[in-house]
């Protein structure tokens, strides 16, 4: 077997690279930018021969996890390899045997040579010791093993959302992940003590990315050497767990795929509702999974999504130029931006009035209407403000502090989100129509809402008055339990804010449906 896919492979390169390849002078560009990576690669290892462990750990750590992820991206853009589970199933193979070989066949490749070579000179770094370099070699091999897995899988995904005609809506999920991931990442680029140099803040990152599923396994030596034998196993326990779960998801795809090229039923007979057929059940999520539509495809959505990463940015220039200290700007912009996300839903009925009348027609209750409208806002916004709290307590190093952050930021984007549900319905304005510029926006039409909107949006800082005043007690007390009450007030005072919302929000809505029909047909 090894043999043959051996040959397969490598009749596949030679293939890609002939005079007559449709594809050749991709696969040649390809080939060589990843050989040039790997000699520039190669010359970072050869800089840090001399260096401490610790920096030697803290570049292999970030370096890794980048191409980890990178290789992932990469290869869902790329084109399908010739060996395919669905190709070797029909010489007879069993669905499973079709997927491993499949997946074993990746690891002959270019990519894969390159990637060992470097990782090879990465073992090299450990020769000092033979615990470590023991450890550095079994880290390499988990590591090898998971990159080339991830691209398979990359690969894959690009393949599957290509077929299903929504790999433009896959593109805008992606975009939309990293628009939204920006402003904690941009804050920590900005906040970095790069006074205390480039290494200074190279060990802050790795510092956080030592213990996730892409860099804990090359992080292993370093921990060895700096922190002991339980840590470093129990990071290379994480990257031997991270790889066999990718291997796993691999092998159930990999089936998947295969079977279906036995053509027991076709593909177009299926019918695929997508996000509303899987969260359409109920009326609240049938208006959830369309509004996760709109997020990906329309333009207006965008602008608004960009406007919530960039105002908690903008926000601290004025501030840091008035020589507020950085301790405390390091702890304004997860709230901000929990703030923002919620109150963006003040004028949803607007950007969705095309179809409000479907909403009055059909007939839906109002807290459907209202509860839908905002579980997209209040799962992004969960997701992303808990990261932004650990990036937080990751550059400050005072966790309880994150704690306090995370209880005032949830409590602002639960509060915010629950008093928009109210006043989208109160104080609706036009807003620039589907197909429109997104810039286009009449402002004439405004009218009370010019002000009101921005009035109430303070309601939700008042109500997380508790949380934000237990914080900064226990912040300049001291008081540890003091940052857990912080959370516990931000997260009972935002739900009940927001359910007051979602209530009052949805009860409004059906008082008002005729004048909301009305704006609607009109703005």
């Amino acid at each position: 077997m090894a043999g043959h896919l051996l040959q397969l492979k490598t009749q596949s390169i030679k293939g890609s690279v002939r005079h007559d390849a449709p594809e050749r002078a991709t696969a040649i560009i390809a080939i060589a930018v990843t050989c040039l990576l790997a000699v520039l690669a190669l010359l970072v290892i050869g800089a840090m021969w001399e260096r401490d462990a610790d920096m030697r750990g803290a570049v292999a750590v970030v370096a890794g996890t980048m191409v980890a992820i990178g290789s992932f991206l990469v290869s869902a853009s790329a084109a399908e390899p010739a060996i395919d589970p669905r190709a070797l199933i029909m010489s007879g193979r069993k669905p499973v045997v079709a997927a491993w070989e499949s997946l074993l066949s990746s690891f002959i490749g270019v990519a894969p040579l390159c990637l060992a070579i470097v990782l090879a000179g990465y073992v090299a770094l450990w020769r000092d010791e033979p615990a470590s370099l023991g450890l550095g070699l079994a880290g390499a091999v988990v590591t090898w093993m998971l990159m080339v897995t991830l691209a398979r899988l990359g690969s894959l995904t690009g393949r599957l959302t290509s077929d299903r005609g929504i790999a433009s809506d896959v593109l805008s999920a992606t975009m939309l992940v990293a628009v939204l991931a920006a402003s904690p990442v941009l804050f920590v680029l900005v906040t970095a003590p790069w006074e205390s140099g480039a290494g200074t803040v190279i060990r802050l990152v790795a510092a956080g990315l030592a213990w996730s599923p892409f860099g804990a396994a090359l992080a292993a030596p370093a921990t060895l050497v700096t922190a002991g034998t339980v840590p470093a196993i129990v990071q290379l326990g994480i990257g031997v767990a991270t790889l066999a779960i990718a291997v796993a998801v691999w092998l159930w795809l990999g089936t998947r795929l295969a079977q279906g090229a036995l053509g027991r039923r076709p593909a177009s007979a299926k019918l695929d509702l997508g996000l509303i057929g899987a969260l359409g059940r109920t009326p609240a999520g049938a208006v959830a999974a369309r509004t996760v539509t709109y997020w990906l495809r329309d333009p207006r959505y965008r602008v608004v999504l960009t406007v919530v990463v960039l105002v908690p940015l903008l926000a601290l220039v004025p501030l840091a130029l008035a020589g507020v200290p950085e301790t405390v700007l390091v702890l304004l912009p997860v709230p901000l931006l929990g703030f923002f996300f919620g109150w963006a839903l003040h004028n949803d009925l607007a950007f969705d009035s095309t179809a409000l009348w479907l909403h009055i027609t059909a007939p839906m209750d109002g807290r459907s209407d209202r509860l839908g409208r905002a579980l997209p806002t209040l799962w992004a916004g969960s997701v992303f403000v808990a990261l932004g709290s650990a990036v937080t307590g990751l550059i400050t190093g005072e966790w309880f502090v994150a704690i306090s952050v995370l209880g005032v930021s949830l409590c602002l984007l639960l509060s915010a989100t629950g008093i928009s549900s109210i006043t989208s319905v109160i104080f609706p304005y036009a807003v620039a129509r589907p197909g429109d510029s997104p810039f286009s926006q009449p402002v004439s039409s405004w009218g009370a809402a010019a002000w009101t909107h921005p009035v109430t949006g303070l309601l939700a800082f008042v109500a997380a008055a508790p949380a934000i005043t237990a914080g900064i007690f226990g912040l300049v007390t001291e008081t540890w339990w003091l940052h857990l009450v912080a959370l516990g007030a931000g997260v009972v005072v935002g739900a009940c804010v927001l359910a007051w919302g979602i209530v009052a929000g949805g009860r409004r809505y059906e008082t008002a449906s005729s004048d909301l029909m009305t704006f609607a047909t009109s703005a």
